[in-house]
């Protein structure tokens, strides 16, 4: 008994899978040509002429859009050849080998087709995951092209510089590099564009307010296959900015009490001995309260 009821269950499946009506009906029009021609060539020619390998265009394409599931389209047409050698006469010999050759054909296009789509969902399963790692990451980060256009802007980023990733996507780097070290910066940038990394490098970052922000960059470099060729560059960013204004803050201190003692200095040169004895012996009786 041919496994019809099997067969269109399978077919009515099709649709809500691949959600591609040209498809399904590319695949039934050719399902019904090779029904067609076997009935054409077993009943009206009475002949068995090798037509048989119009049979593997729907038997592999079913594989493709169907999966393993495809595998029924195979049995179907391998059916149809034998029950229509049976019921015209002509001897299944060659037949049966044939059919055979369909199944496993359709088997194998089948098991191909699950394993690729199954490696396509693991490596945009992985690709969805590094995506929101970066994106949701307590770190700025931000990922620029060989052209040094913005291709990915995370949240970290967006809550610093009050840019939006949509504002900044494909927008150059000049976009929030720049400022008062605007050409040092690029020099900077410019070297990742030629395969080299940044390596705690600091660059002024501007905001959209228009004020700036210091960061400790750190890159990465991501290649095609081949090794050499730069798809893209990963770069996080450590905000410093209050460090260095407090290291700004010391350092200004650090000047005042140097000029401090060079006053204190150029004071203590034009006094007498007399004069240091009194200001020493003041000082111990401030210090010791005696």
């Amino acid at each position: 008994m041919l496994p019809v009821s099997r067969f269109v269950k399978e077919i009515r499946l099709f649709r809500p899978r691949t959600k591609d009506y040209l498809s399904a009906t590319i695949l039934s029009i050719l399902i019904l040509f090779s029904v067609s021609i076997t009935y054409y060539f077993h009943f009206v020619l009475h002949k068995e002429v090798v037509f048989s390998h119009f049979y593997y265009m729907p038997i592999v394409l079913a594989g493709f859009w169907l999966g393993r599931r495809g595998i029924w389209v195979a049995i179907f047409l391998a059916a149809i050849s034998v029950a229509s050698h049976l019921l015209s006469g002509i001897p299944v010999t060659n037949c049966a080998l044939r059919s055979g050759v369909f199944v496993a054909v359709g088997l194998i296009a089948g098991i191909l087709s699950d394993r690729a789509i199954r490696s396509y969902g693991d490596l945009r399963e992985t690709r969805n995951y590094l995506d929101s790692l970066i994106r949701y990451a307590n770190a700025p980060i931000i990922v620029w092209d060989p052209d040094g256009k913005i291709t990915l802007f995370n949240d970290a980023f967006e809550r610093l510089t009050g840019y939006s990733a949509d504002e900044v996507t494909d927008m150059p780097l000049t976009t929030i590099f720049s400022g008062r070290s605007k050409d040092e910066s690029l020099q900077k940038i410019e070297r990742t564009l030629k395969g080299n990394r940044l390596e705690t490098v600091e660059i002024p970052t501007r905001c959209r307010d228009g004020t700036e922000r210091i960061l400790l960059w750190n890159s990465a470099n991501i290649y095609a296959r081949d090794g050499k060729t730069l798809i893209a560059t990963v770069a996080q960013g450590q905000d410093i900015t209050e460090r260095k204004e407090a290291e700004q803050k010391i350092k200004k201190r650090m000047k005042q009490l140097e000029d401090l003692e060079e006053i204190v200095y150029s004071i203590f040169q034009n006094l007498d001995q007399d004069e240091y004895l009194d200001i020493a012996l003041e000082g111990m009786i401030r210090l010791t309260g005696t």
